[in-house]
Order: C-alpha cells, then sequence, then structure tokens
C-alpha cells in the first residue's frame, strides 16, 4: 500500500492507494480532513494529540512537508481535488452559502470519479460535499423531476452518503449538534435517512460496507471519503477519545505524548482529531 499525504491550507488529503497487477486496477480511498492543521499529527510532530494510525501510514508511505492547495477555502479547494482544475476554471472563487445555484458545474469538467467510472470502477463518495446540490429546496426540485443543481451522482459516484446541506446543518452547526446529530439529517442515494450515531462513526461504518461489498463482488473501487473533522462545531468525540484529553486521565494515555491541560474547545478539538483516526485505523484493518 501507498499513502500520500499532502499539506493543504484549511484541508488535509491522505491518499491510499492499492497495488496494481496486470489483471486487475488499483483500489484508491481518499481521506479528506477539513480544517486539521498538519501540526495536529503526532506524526508531524504534535505532542499533544494521539493519532497512532495516520502517523503509520505516513511512517509506512510517502510523507509529504510541502504541498499546496489551489485555494484557502473549502469549496474550492474541493473542486480542484476532483477536477484536477484551478477552481476558477470551474467558475469557484469562494466557497458556497448552500444556496441553489451554487454548484460544480458539470459542462466541461470532467471529475476523477467519472474518469474512474469510465474504467469500471465501483465509485462512492461520503461525508462532506459542500459542492452544490445538496441544499433541501434543490433536492425537492430532483425529485420533482424540475431542473436542479449536480450533486454528487452527477459528478460520477455511483452512491453517495452526505448530511444535508443548507438550513438544517447551518442550525446543527449553531447549536453544536453537527456531529452527534449529524446522522439523523442524511442524504444517501438521493433518499432521506437516519442513522444513529455519532457522524464520525457513521462515515467509518458506511466506508467500510462500501469496502467490503466492493471486494465481494471483485470490483475496483475509488472511495471519496471527506470528514468534517475537525472544523467547527467542535463537540465532545464518543469515548474513550474525550476522556484522553480530560481531566486526571491526560497524563496515563501514553508516555510518548505530553497533553496538556486543555480546557472547553481545546478538548473537544484534541478529542475529534483522535477519533477520526481511529475511524481511519478501522479502515486499514478492514483492507488487509
Amino acid at each position: 500500500m501507498i499513502s500520500m499525504r499532502n499539506l493543504l491550507y484549511g484541508l488535509t488529503v491522505l491518499l491510499l492507494v492499492s497495488c496494481a497487477t496486470e489483471q486487475r486496477p488499483p483500489n484508491i480511498i481518499i481521506l479528506l480532513a477539513d480544517d486539521l492543521g498538519y501540526g495536529d499529527l503526532s506524526g508531524y510532530g504534535s505532542e499533544e494529540i494521539k493519532t497512532p494510525h495516520l502517523d503509520q501510514l505516513a511512517e509506512s508511505g510517502m510523507k509529504f512537508t510541502n504541498g499546496y492547495a489551489a485555494s484557502a477555502v473549502c469549496t474550492p479547494t474541493r473542486a480542484s481535488i476532483l477536477t484536477g482544475k484551478y477552481p476558477l476554471r470551474c467558475n469557484i472563487t469562494k466557497h458556497f452559502s448552500d444556496k441553489v445555484g451554487q454548484y460544480l458545474p458539470t459542462e466541461e469538467v470532467l471529475s476523477l470519479a467519472e474518469l474512474l467510472q469510465a474504467k469500471g470502477y465501483r465509485t462512492s463518495h461520503i461525508g462532506k460535499w459542500h459542492l452544490g446540490g445538496l441544499d433541501e429546496e434543490n433536492i425537492e426540485r430532483k425529485r420533482s423531476k424540475e431542473y436542479y443543481d449536480p450533486g454528487p451522482s452527477e459528478h460520477g459516484f455511483d452512491e453517495y452518503a452526505v448530511m444535508v446541506e443548507g438550513k438544517i446543518r447551518s442550525r446543527l452547526y449553531k447549536e453544536r449538534m453537527a456531529y452527534r446529530k449529524g446522522g439523523q439529517h442524511l442524504i444517501v442515494n438521493d433518499k432521506d435517512t437516519s442513522i444513529a450515531g455519532h457522524w464520525t462513526s457513521i462515515k467509518g461504518d458506511l466506508a467500510r460496507d462500501f469496502i467490503d461489498r466492493s471486494v465481494a463482488e471483485d470490483e475496483p473501487f475509488f472511495l471519496n471519503l471527506w470528514f468534517d473533522v475537525p472544523h467547527t462545531p467542535y463537540e465532545p468525540a464518543v469515548e474513550p477519545f474525550l476522556s484522553w484529553y480530560s481531566g486526571d486521565t491526560i497524563e496515563r494515555v501514553d508516555e510518548k505524548y505530553k497533553f496538556h491541560n486543555r480546557k472547553g474547545d481545546g478538548v473537544r478539538y484534541n478529542s475529534m482529531v483522535s477519533h477520526m483516526d481511529a475511524e481511519i485505523g478501522l479502515i486499514l484493518e478492514r483492507l488487509e
């Protein structure tokens, strides 16, 4: 397995590519974190946040220490990752505000998922999208067979699972419940879906299920797994990760890490990053 990690402004990308053979193309997984600083990973010098699985990938693959995004904000950078183009060529210059009429265009834009789909790959997008087409009004338009903005399905993904964008997501962000209640407001393959649990854990579960199904049907797969973590709102992660950074348990986690007595958002932020790392660890275990 080759692991490659690029430092991006506001977004952190990890690319996993399996070994190809003459008979079979490689499986590809892109892992994307939102607003993660490269120095927040222990493999990149952090003495405060424990990320053993990402550290393992860095040690066993290629570790990049100097990389650049096509933009300093969310939507344009995501557009460039999927299209390989400067975002201005897609007429995207700033992050979207989840309104109808804001979307990654399909005209003259060929996404990575479309290229791989044409080569026989099973393709899936799981997690944050923020490239248009998923606000409540647009979803209803699509169901009514009216004109609608393109979303993941129109950009080459056979299946997708995302949180509804627009007013619902904005409300959850304000309430600081986007991760704890995000699973109650999902769109999975154009259908309203509610899944119990923490949104970060749900992403991991869905990713492993997609891998299992692809392998069972002997299809090469492309998984585009975009975490929201550790973007605001800062919420407590599931246990044991919150306890790692809370109270008297801090110094007992691991002698390798010099944890500080963070409070409030600092504790929550750290727990969110370690939770994501653990989900990635379970994905790696499933791949093995």
